[in-house]
């Protein structure tokens, strides 16, 4: 099986010629493209009081080839994907209020705690970053600086929604998700807890 890190690689036409890759992706703004989800145009948000919400947004083009997936680590259950996140992307994640722990792979894994209250929708930053041989990416509440460029970032990305092709690539890599898992959560716990990101209550609205 290939590394999970390059599964979620599109085919894609270079967007410039004789530039690194970093600087064509300056140079076009491009975004990712989609793959093993459906873009759509619009999603339900509404929530009942018994509901919460996670808008994982990815404003960025940085990493365009690759695709991120973000979980939700269950205790004493399978995880649930959520997703897969392109670059230039969003994605409405429909849950229960409570603790949770969101997992994001792209080369590497990483970890977000979150307590969700009900009936509030919470915006989360996929970021990515410099891998060694592909993207990698962290989730990240959204910035108290960052409040006035979220309605630019939602006009800018497309929302995208799991299908019956984004359960069958969890299933077919549900070992590889694992081995990504029981590698970076323990390097995670073992970081200093002011340095591990938080989603609180608070931050919904």
């Amino acid at each position: 099986m290939r590394n999970i890190a390059t599964m979620h690689s599109m085919t894609f036409v270079p967007c410039a010629q004789s530039v690194g890759w970093a600087l064509a992706v300056v140079l076009s703004g491009c975004a990712g493209s989609v793959k093993h989800m459906q873009a759509v145009a619009n999603v339900n948000t509404t929530l009942s009081s018994q509901e919460a919400a996670v808008v994982f947004i990815r404003p960025s083009t940085y990493g365009f080839p690759i695709q991120s997936s973000v979980f939700d680590v269950r205790t004493g259950q399978p995880m649930l994907l959520a997703g897969l996140v392109a670059a230039k992307k969003k994605l409405f994640y429909r849950t229960a209020p409570g603790p949770h722990l969101f997992m994001v792979m792209g080369e590497s894994g990483d970890f977000l705690a979150a307590n969700l209250a009900p009936g509030k929708t919470y915006y989360v930053v996929d970021a990515p970053r410099l891998g060694i041989a592909a993207a990698r990416f962290s989730l990240r509440p959204l910035k108290t600086e960052e409040e006035a460029l979220l309605p630019q970032w939602l006009a800018q990305t497309e929302w995208v929604v799991i299908n019956a092709e984004s359960s069958r690539w969890a299933r077919e890599n549900a070992s590889e998700i694992q081995k990504k898992r029981a590698k970076y959560y323990p390097e995670w716990l073992s970081k200093p807890e002011s340095t591990r990101p938080v989603l609180g209550p608070a931050g919904g609205r």
